[in-house]
């Protein structure tokens, strides 16, 4: 069985860009970790697929002028990476 895992936002923007890139090393070992602490558990059952995808720093929906604004955040690019993954996959 394979086993698709999204890992919850492992990655923080300290007041610059609220999108991580694939690349930053901050993200790559908070997803890492996720892996490790998180998705360990269905390794029993099957192949874990967790795939990395640029992330908005979570933070920075909450201090968004309206929860809208932030909606478009979410709808962008981190939901068009993890869509993207569905195909890969």
């Amino acid at each position: 069985m394979d086993i698709f895992f999204i890992y919850p936002t492992a990655w923080r923007a300290n007041g610059k860009y609220p999108i991580s890139e694939l690349n930053n090393l901050k993200m790559i070992k908070g997803a890492k970790y996720y892996l490790k602490y998180r998705a360990s558990v269905f390794e029993p059952i099957g192949n874990i697929f967790a795939p990395y995808y640029r992330q908005l720093d979570a933070l920075f929906a909450y201090q968004t002028e309206s929860q809208e604004a932030a909606h478009k955040y979410y709808r962008g690019v981190p939901k068009t990476d993890i869509m993207a993954s569905f195909d890969f996959y």
